[in-house]
């Protein structure tokens, strides 16, 4: 059974390809920014567990080295995104 994550628990309880996703709007969208592509996309090993919504949002942020995954090549699309994780994302982002 899955611990749904405390109010101050250093765990989302969303998904990491929601938080991608969530991230992606927030830049390209509300924010009207443009992604600079610094290094291509190189297919996650888990890729094909990736949901469609969230597909382009996952390899943007990788191409613009702002989501990295984790070790061995995978993006764990299911998992839980630490606020660590998230706050690496808006630094990197934000230079």
């Amino acid at each position: 059974m899955t611990q749904k994550a405390q109010p101050c628990s250093p765990t989302f309880s969303a998904s990491t390809q929601i938080y991608s996703s969530i991230f992606f709007a927030i830049v390209t969208c509300i924010h009207q920014y443009f992604l600079q592509e610094i290094r291509d996309y190189e297919e996650f090993n888990d890729a094909g567990r990736i949901a469609e919504y969230a597909a382009e949002a996952v390899e943007r942020t990788y191409k613009a080295a702002i989501v990295n995954g984790k070790d061995g090549n995978v993006f764990d699309p299911t998992g839980s995104a630490t606020r660590a994780e998230f706050a690496a994302m808006l630094q990197r982002f934000l230079g």
